[in-house]
């Protein structure tokens, strides 16, 4: 009987397991993203973005297109080994610099085995104005990998402080 209770609870604790551990996502990404199609106005057709996921869940980002939005800001899930899934909102800006409403940005990330290259992504935009009426629907794909630290000394630096420095640690 006891052995049957614990397969019970084993497999009703599966699914929490399989998500549980480290996120395997925590930390910065360099990611290019590429539209579907031809690209929103003022967008160009791929563009490189930064994504850093905190392990509480949330998403901060940049983007080289600081003339066309802002900042990104978010919330991100695992939903399976290596899968993610998370949603963010950025300002929206007109040619002329004045904001106009927001986008909402829902997107899907598979990570590699090595946890440092993304193997699938897609996303779907959508643009807003304030009203909240949707001006723009696109979609696209991404890649990117794992921005990643490097242990080396670097460069410029005294390597007599370097080594005293690392000492400390």
């Amino acid at each position: 009987m006891n052995k049957l209770r614990i397969a019970a609870l084993a497999a009703l604790m599966a699914p929490a397991l399989l998500l549980a551990g480290p996120a395997q996502l925590e930390g910065t990404w360099n990611i290019t993203i590429a539209c579907d199609g031809a690209p929103p106005p003022g967008f160009p057709a791929t563009f490189p973005v930064m994504h850093t996921f905190v392990p509480s869940g949330e998403l901060l980002g940049s983007n080289s297109l600081a003339a066309a939005h802002g900042s990104e800001h978010g919330e991100w899930i695992p939903v399976g080994p290596r899968q993610f899934r998370y949603t963010f909102r950025f300002f929206v800006k007109d040619p002329a610099g004045v904001v106009f409403g927001y986008a909402q940005v829902k997107q899907w990330i598979d990570i590699d085995s090595t946890k440092t290259k993304l193997n699938a992504c897609r996303f779907i935009g959508d643009i807003f104005d304030f009203t909240g009426r949707q001006v723009l629907h696109s979609t696209g794909s991404c890649q990117g990998t794992r921005v990643e630290v490097d242990a080396n000394q670097p460069l410029g630096i005294n390597p007599g402080l370097w080594e005293r420095e690392r000492e400390r640690e």
